[in-house]
């Protein structure tokens, strides 16, 4: 028949890579980063708080998309411990507020690079 090779279980969350850091997580450190932030991260303009609500969002979204896209995104989700997945989305958070290049650009790269080498540790 016309049967399709099954994709790896990481590939379906890679495809939300940049709905996730600049989509969701990058407008919401926006958000609150100029609502609530007053203590900024050295040398930038960027707040800690900004980086607080893009942890969490990114967190929430990506177990959010997870569930959504089914069992083969969800499998990410399962597959990594908490420890590197809370590092993942923490390295993430740091690269947002300390990047100064363009961060729609840098940030959906980063991410993705950073859940293929989760995924394959």
């Amino acid at each position: 028949g016309d049967t399709q090779p099954e994709e790896p279980p990481f590939a379906a969350m890679l495809k939300f890579a940049g709905i996730l850091c600049v989509g969701i997580g990058d407008a919401v450190a926006a958000i609150f980063g100029s609502t609530y932030g007053t203590a900024r991260w050295p040398g930038t303009k960027r707040t800690f708080d900004g980086s607080l609500g893009f942890f969490v969002s990114m967190f929430m979204g990506l177990n959010n998309i997870s569930l959504w896209t089914g069992l083969a995104a969800h499998a990410f989700v399962l597959r990594a411990p908490a420890i590197p997945l809370v590092f993942f989305i923490a390295k993430v958070a740091l690269v947002e507020a300390y990047t100064t290049q363009i961060d729609n650009l840098v940030l959906p790269l980063f991410t993705a690079t950073a859940m293929v080498l989760m995924w394959l540790s």
